[in-house]
């Protein structure tokens, strides 16, 4: 195997008793019934409220090992700790580059794309209100997102409050009530 690969594959995926795997694929297999358990459950509806994401025999069965494995919180624990160091040495790295002058290349922290996917998967009544609320407001829902953490934010004090200029749907806000 390649050097690149490999280290590829110690960047995004950790050693279990399946093989390497990523955190998402852990995840995928502990959401699978065991081929055991679909034999066993004669009513196949209840094992597919069990298993919601399951789609049928045509997606697998948990392996063996899955069925068995009790460290697994602890091997992602672990996976994401590894990761974030790997991003802190990335940082350090660009921060000697740009003492040096040898690279413009920034900080993470300072770097324009700042994107950040989320996963309302079990959070559906957070989707619709923060979907609700969007339309209310005449927001997309990308930016009522980024207003309702920083609204809390705000709230717990670890944001300063600015005024925001114009209400909902580029109105002008009344006096005091801009940024509500």
């Amino acid at each position: 195997m390649s050097r690149a690969v490999e280290e590829w594959l110690a960047e995004h995926t950790f050693e279990c008793p399946v093989g390497r795997v990523s955190p998402a694929q852990c995840e995928r297999n502990r959401g699978k019934p065991s081929l055991r358990e679909y034999n066993w459950l004669g009513d196949r509806k209840e094992l597919y409220r069990k298993y919601p994401d399951w789609g049928g025999p045509k997606d697998g069965f948990k392996p063996a090992e899955c069925e068995v494995c009790r460290d697994w919180e602890v091997r992602i624990r672990e996976f994401h700790e590894k990761k974030g160091k790997i991003h802190e040495r990335g940082e350090e790295m660009a921060r000697k580059k740009n003492e040096a002058g040898a690279s413009k290349a920034k900080p993470f922290s300072e770097r324009k794309n700042m994107n950040v996917q989320v996963n309302f998967k079990g959070w559906e009544e957070v989707w619709e209100a923060l979907n609700r609320a969007a339309y209310e407001e005449c927001r997309l829902l990308s930016h009522q997102v980024i207003y309702a953490v920083k609204s809390y934010l705000e709230s717990r004090g670890y944001l300063a409050k600015k005024a925001v200029p114009g209400g909902a749907c580029g109105e002008e806000a009344p006096a005091g009530e801009a940024g509500k």
